[in-house]
């Protein structure tokens, strides 16, 4: 498998608890990210957006609210996963989880470099899918998340196989399939996307 510049070699669990937590990237308006409050108003969003159907099809957390509030809280004080939201000027639109792939199940179905980013993500609002919104943002995620980690060289997403809105949408965003693989809770088919190798920062041997 194939995922952009030279083979890389496994990572050392030293190596991999030294890489800083996802950063947040930023974006120019009307978008913005910022990381999710697991109280209030962003707690009961993401309940209910992860409770519709067309959501919970695909990620399959339709959880409890305490269930989430225990998730992000648990998200946001590790070093592997970082949950936000995605808004247009102040409209919350997107659910978004950026991870170290290296420290997720992903790792078990291709190379993972210590810095590679892998990213969740879910339009809430029903209303909303189909408007072509994910096609336009997430080349500019992929940008912002570029410049906030210059030492990751390869971003990735795994949706559900029978998924095929959302592979359309990464295909056309600039993400190349690499081929079906079995996670825990869902056989995915993996895509990634590489820095240009121009702009690749390199790592010390």
């Amino acid at each position: 498998m194939d995922l952009g510049g030279s083979s890389p070699t496994l990572p050392g669990l030293r190596t991999i608890a030294a890489v800083p937590p996802p950063p947040v990237p930023r974006l120019d308006p009307p978008w913005s990210l910022r990381p999710v409050d697991p109280q209030g108003a962003d707690l009961e969003l993401v309940h209910a957006w992860m409770r519709a159907e067309h959501v919970a099809k695909y990620l399959r957390q339709p959880w409890s609210r305490e269930q989430w509030r225990e998730e992000l809280t648990r998200q946001l004080q590790g070093a592997h996963e970082l949950p936000c939201l995605l808004r247009r000027d102040t409209q919350p639109i997107m659910y978004l989880e950026i991870y170290r792939a290296a420290q997720d199940p992903v790792a078990d179905c291709y190379p993972a470099r210590p810095h590679d980013l892998g990213l969740h993500l879910a339009i809430g609002d029903r209303a909303l899918v189909g408007m072509g919104i994910a096609r336009t943002v997430l080349p500019r995620i992929i940008d912002a998340l570029w410049r906030a980690d210059p030492r990751c060289t390869c971003i990735l997403v795994e949706p559900d196989v029978g998924n095929a809105a959302a592979i359309r949408t990464f295909l056309a965003s600039g993400f190349e399939p690499r081929g079906e693989i079995t996670l825990p809770n869902k056989t995915a088919l993996l895509l990634t996307i590489s820095r240009r190798q121009e702009d690749v920062s390199r790592e010390p041997e």
